[in-house]
């Protein structure tokens, strides 16, 4: 469903961050998978539709931009979409800003 976009409201805890306070990247990718996941699901394709349909997808290549540090706490909106598909590929993109801030 290329356009489809989905939103996921996630406030950072403070396993999120790292010893100097900014957002893990392993838990930036979490964070990314989880919206994915239920993206899908608000399509109507959740656990049960990939298990009958025998299907996964694979996330073959991931890369970001940070533009500034997201700290513990900081509530920030998520907003995910598929940008184009082709038969058995597609690629997702995301945007993520803190609250009350539009900026990436």
């Amino acid at each position: 469903m290329p356009g489809a976009r989905y939103q996921l409201d996630h406030v950072v805890s403070h396993g999120d961050v790292d010893l100097v306070g900014e957002f893990k990247g392993r838990a930036v990718l979490g964070l990314l998978e989880r919206a994915a996941v239920e993206a899908s699901a608000a399509l109507g394709f959740d656990a049960d539709w990939y298990t009958r349909n025998q299907c996964l997808w694979v996330v073959r290549r991931t890369w970001m931009t940070r533009h500034r540090a997201i700290g513990g706490r900081d509530r920030l909106l998520l907003d995910t979409w598929i940008e184009d598909f082709r038969r058995a590929r597609s690629l997702r993109r995301y945007t993520i800003h803190r609250e009350g801030d539009s900026a990436p």
